[in-house]
């Protein structure tokens, strides 16, 4: 390939026009990071020690009678509060006045919602969905993608 200079190139042409293809879109590749051998890691030591505590109970439902389930409700609490503070985030980013309720719901959602293909969301990561799920749809079409609108209906195109 060094020695041919543009070979690469006059390839992906030939084989773009042999099966009929205007233009090759190549995939964003993520490489695996040691923050990401370290999650996994964590995450099957957790669950391996977890699945022994379980598995050494002996009458599971008299222990779950007993459970303290204030414990529980107290967990699922400080879990929804994290999406609070992730609306007072979005708030602090806008100059106009947001409602907490509605930023709240946008935070709530947004792990729902199909994001355009090749663009990192969270901690720089990629996305991994095809290419082919953003055919059809320009950035205009898509509030909050390369334009400040980033609310359904706060901005229409000419």
């Amino acid at each position: 390939m060094k020695a041919h200079k543009g070979l690469d190139k006059q390839l992906q042409e030939t084989a773009a026009a042999a099966v009929g293809v205007e233009k090759i879109k190549f995939q964003q590749l993520e490489r695996v990071q040691p923050q990401h051998v370290l999650t996994l890691l964590a995450t099957a030591a957790a669950a391996y020690f977890l699945i022994h505590q379980i598995t050494q109970v002996k009458d599971l439902p008299a222990v779950l009678a007993r459970m303290d389930w204030s414990w529980t409700i107290l967990a699922l609490v400080a879990s929804a509060l994290t999406y609070v503070g992730a609306g007072l985030n979005l708030i602090g980013g806008f100059v106009q006045r947001l409602s907490l309720g509605l930023t709240t719901a946008v935070q709530l959602g947004d792990p729902y919602q199909p994001h355009h293909p090749g663009e990192g969301r969270r901690h720089g990561g990629q996305r991994s969905l095809p290419a082919e799920a953003g055919a059809g749809f320009s950035d205009r079409d898509r509030p909050g993608w390369g334009s400040p609108c980033w609310w359904e209906g706060s901005c229409r195109s000419p």
